[in-house]
């Protein structure tokens, strides 16, 4: 299925919209914001999620376009902040932490884990349900940005190809991924640092209680895997490879 430009800008404009009120809501839950009004605000922005995520991968795979991520400009500020919305959605995974579901009932407040239930006053309610929508929206953030960033990346598939080489070049059709040498030994050390950090999260987690061997022997091998994998990114670099 292939979209239209027009499709694909009404798309885009729906992303942007999106992305801008998905931070408001993220960043109300840093202070004393009512909860309940920042689920609702957080749950109404899932159907435009899906529509502009999904929109993105049609036109993916309709255009089979090539994103070149110039070397300076408007173009690598978006690939960084796209990197940096990354980083930022994985740790908010892992920091923000739920001692289990916010409830009222009855009058009361409770969290609930695994159907244990533990009575809270209603500030500690508020507060959970902060941290549930900070949690959820963290995601949001993510494929909205991702998604939007598809689809403008698709209107400008059409135009001539600028005569800079790009730093980065990320071939659909060939399912392909170029870099210059500066550029792949920044994606290496980020590749690298990010295997560490996700494979100390995996194994001191709170919801680990004492990982058994058979976990810890599978994250250390993926965690190696990918070490390997992304030093060969950064060895060639070095070298002046693409």
């Amino acid at each position: 299925m292939r979209l239209g430009d027009d499709t694909i800008r009404i798309l885009a404009a729906i992303g942007a919209f999106s992305l801008l009120a998905a931070a408001f809501i993220h960043l109300s839950t840093f202070f004393p914001v009512n909860g309940p009004y920042l689920t609702v605000g957080v749950l109404l922005l899932v159907a435009p999620m899906v529509l502009v995520f999904g929109g993105a991968i049609l036109a993916a795979n309709g255009r089979r376009f090539r994103i070149d991520i110039p070397s300076r400009g408007p173009g690598l500020a978006i690939a960084m902040a796209l990197l940096a919305l990354s980083v930022y959605a994985g740790i908010n995974f892992f920091v923000t932490r739920l001692p289990g579901q916010p409830e009222a009932s009855a009058g009361g407040y409770y969290l609930n884990s695994h159907g244990s239930r533990a009575a809270i006053n209603r500030e500690q309610y508020e507060e959970a349900l902060r941290l549930q929508v900070r949690l959820f929206s963290g995601h949001i953030l993510l494929f909205i940005g991702v998604g939007t960033a598809l689809l403008l990346a698709a209107l400008g598939a059409e135009r001539p190809a600028a005569l800079a080489r790009p730093a980065v070049s990320v071939d659909l059709t060939r399912r392909r991924i170029d870099a210059t040498p500066r550029a792949r030994i920044f994606l290496g050390v980020f590749g690298v640092v990010s295997a560490l950090v996700l494979a100390y999260w995996l194994l001191s987690g709170p919801w680990q209680a004492g990982p058994g061997p058979l976990w810890a022997l599978a994250v250390v091998a993926i965690t190696v895997f990918n070490i390997v994998r992304y030093w060969r990114w950064i060895a060639r670099g070095r070298s002046g490879r693409r």
